[in-house]
């Protein structure tokens, strides 16, 4: 059975929204100033009590190199959760001297944060708040690609899969599915991407692969690590689907 959804021609086909309310997930992206991607930090929403994905959950889930999974009580990404991500992604490291470029949001302004990353020899460098889209590289440069890799890949995966449930409203996408989304879309993203994010920002004068031709100032010989984040939803009804599924936004956390 062929379901019309619009005519041919159309330049939008409008779905209906699913009954439910949307479930969200955060992105958290960290990338250096030479071009190089931490994995992204998927944040899914977790059970009431734990803040966590049930057992069940994780271990069905297939986690790329390129990523990393975690869950809160709310989706959101909180100071309890960045002490977890600043273990997780600086303990061990044999780091000479960091600067850690970050935004205003609540959960990057506590005092446990800054003093972890002091002790990991991380120093903290705060935006000024309002300047994020001009001196942030992410926004200033990383986001719009990465969105674009994202659609292109639902849009892939949507040709070929049109069934429905019950009810008729097309099935939803799956926590393994954005997973998948995420993980293509950050592949993708190209060091030099990243590096003229850095330029576009005025934090390098140029990208490294041109600066390694010319050789550092002795006291530019640092690396950048620049890191905020992003939210996606998802529909949270098992049953039922969002099919703009993609309407997700990278906060500025003015």
């Amino acid at each position: 059975m062929v379901k019309l959804l619009s005519p041919i021609g159309e330049k939008q086909v409008l779905v209906t929204q699913a009954p439910g309310e949307k479930e969200r997930f955060t992105v958290g992206l960290a990338v250096t100033g030479d071009g190089r991607k931490f994995p992204a930090a998927i944040l899914f929403k977790g059970e009431a009590k734990t803040g966590k994905l049930s057992g069940r959950i994780v271990n069905k889930l297939v986690t790329p190199d390129n990523v990393i999974v975690y869950s809160t009580r709310t989706a959101w990404w909180n100071s309890r959760l960045d002490l977890e991500w600043i273990d997780d992604f600086f303990y061990g490291k044999d780091l000479e001297f960091l600067f850690l470029l970050r935004d205003h949001f609540p959960g990057h302004l506590k005092f446990e944060s800054a003093e972890l990353l002091e002790e990991m020899k991380v120093h903290q460098v705060f935006i000024p708040k309002g300047l994020t889209g001009k001196y942030q590289p992410r926004d200033v440069g990383v986001n719009a690609p990465l969105k674009s890799l994202m659609k292109k890949a639902y849009h892939e995966w949507r040709k070929v899969r049109t069934d429905v449930t019950s009810k008729g409203y097309l099935k939803k996408l799956s926590r393994q599915d954005f997973i998948n989304f995420v993980s293509e879309a950050w592949s993708q993203t190209t060091p030099e991407t990243i590096e003229n994010a850095f330029v576009g920002a005025q934090i390098l004068p140029e990208p490294t692969y041109e600066l390694a031709c010319q050789g550092f100032p002795e006291e530019d010989e640092r690396n950048i690590l620049e890191y905020s984040f992003s939210s996606v939803e998802e529909g949270s009804d098992e049953e039922t689907a969002d099919d703009s599924s993609l309407e997700y936004s990278f906060s500025s956390d003015c």
